[in-house]
């Protein structure tokens, strides 16, 4: 997974960005998010919530985004719930 959008995704991206219930300064994080809620047709700011390790979260959505998130090469958890990140993994 990388950070790019294709214009369509951009377009939503931005839209989204402008929701109550979308916060942080990561643009990198939000950009992930979002792109993995739309890989799991998935809401976007749920996915946010479960990728940080927020309480209250559907158990089912938790696991299959966890382990997406542990399996996807590309990606990895930085810090714990409820301050956790997803990110880019960096060359080893």
């Amino acid at each position: 997974m990388d950070s790019s959008l294709t214009p369509q995704q951009q377009r939503r991206f931005e839209a989204w960005l402008h929701s109550p219930s979308v916060f942080g300064p990561d643009r990198l994080e939000l950009i992930l998010a979002f792109k993995i809620a739309h890989t799991f047709k998935a809401v976007p700011s749920k996915a946010l919530k479960v990728l940080r390790g927020v309480d209250g979260q559907s158990p089912q959505l938790v696991s299959l985004l966890e382990d997406f998130v542990r399996d996807e090469p590309t990606l990895v958890f930085v810090g714990e719930p409820p301050l956790r990140r997803v990110g880019l993994r960096q060359g080893d």
